[in-house]
Formats: C-alpha cells, structure tokens, sequence
C-alpha cells in the first residue's frame, strides 16, 4: 500500500523583495510642469538618466518604452487628460510592462483628492507592476510590504501635491502678488524697451 506524502512547499523568505521583473518591459515616465521647464537638468535626470539606470539592471533597449508626451502638463490633471499618462496607464491594463520608472513620486501625480492616484495604485497592484524611483522600488504586490509600499507611494503623491497647493500657490504666489502690487519686479521677464 502506497502511503501518502504530503507535498513540500517551498519556503519563500516573506520579508526578501521581490526580484525586478526584468524580463517584462519597463515604461520611463518623463513629465514637466510648463513648457519652460522642458530642456532643463530635470528633462535629463528623467530621460537619460532613468534610461541608463534601467539598461545598468538589466534591461535591453528595445524593452525600455520613454513616455514623454507630457511635457508642459500639470500633475494635477487626470489620467486622461494627459495623453502620456493615459498611455502609461494603458500599458499597465494591458499587461504590457512590468515596471514603470520616474525620477519621483511627484512626476505621476500632484492629485490633492488621491482620487487618481488611487486609481493608478490599484491598476499597478492588479496588474504586478511594480513602481521605481531612484530611491525606491514600490512593490505593491509583496506578501508582507505591499500595503506598506502603498501607504508610502500615497504619502509621497500627498506631499507633493500639499507642496505644490501650500508653498507655489500660496506663499510663493501670494509673495509675487505683493511686489507687483509694490510697483517692485517679480521675477519676470521685462519687456525690451522698458528697461
């Protein structure tokens, strides 16, 4: 009589991050502000640089998709309104990548209701694409840091989007209100003529 051997599980360490997917395609996501800010050290930091970071890891070029269509889009529109991000979204539905890099949390979102980081939070969980910035890889699917990794991601977004309501909206633009009530430059650009 055959007895019965109960199969052996394999141990899987709960607190060992997860390799990177790197035989899945990653997306490097480039986002701006304004159109002024487009060609300055941060354009290099978030093409270049994240590309060559990602190449240094592993990946092949070919598997390395840029997404720089929102150069000049606020962070604080939708995922639908900005056609870079809509994309970037899509490529997560569709199972296409398995790693999406930004130079940091804010360049995805400066969304003060969460609602749409929310939104890209749970397709990245559904769909196992893990999150990197040059200090952090957000794995929202970990066995025992996942909820941790989520936590932290939202905490990153509302800092930046309390920065951008609090101290660029509100002190900095208030302080420029004040010196051309003042009759005093602000930081723009004169006019020739006047000068």
């Amino acid at each position: 009589m055959a007895r019965y051997k109960r199969p052996v599980k394999e141990s899987v360490d709960p607190y060992k991050a997860a390799p990177l997917p790197v035989d899945r395609p990653a997306a490097v996501y480039y986002r701006q502000s304004t159109e002024a800010q487009i060609g300055n050290i941060s354009t290099t930091l978030q093409t270049v640089d994240l590309i060559e970071h990602l190449l240094k890891l592993g990946w092949i070029r070919e598997n390395i998709y840029m997404i720089d269509m929102d150069a000049g889009i606020s962070g604080t529109k939708t995922i639908e309104e900005r056609p870079g991000m809509s994309m970037l979204y899509d490529l997560i539905e569709n199972n296409t990548i398995g790693l999406v890099a930004a130079q940091d949390v804010d360049r995805f979102f400066r969304d003060l209701t969460m609602i749409q980081t929310n939104i890209f939070l749970d397709a990245c969980k559904r769909k196992n694409v893990q999150v990197m910035t040059p200090h952090m890889v957000y794995d929202f699917q970990h066995p025992t840091m996942g909820a941790y990794y989520m936590k932290l991601f939202r905490d990153d977004a509302q800092r930046a989007a309390d920065f951008l309501e609090y101290h660029i909206k509100g002190r900095l633009r208030k302080s420029r209100e004040y010196l051309i009530e003042q009759g005093k430059w602000a930081g723009r650009t004169i006019p020739l003529g006047y000068m």
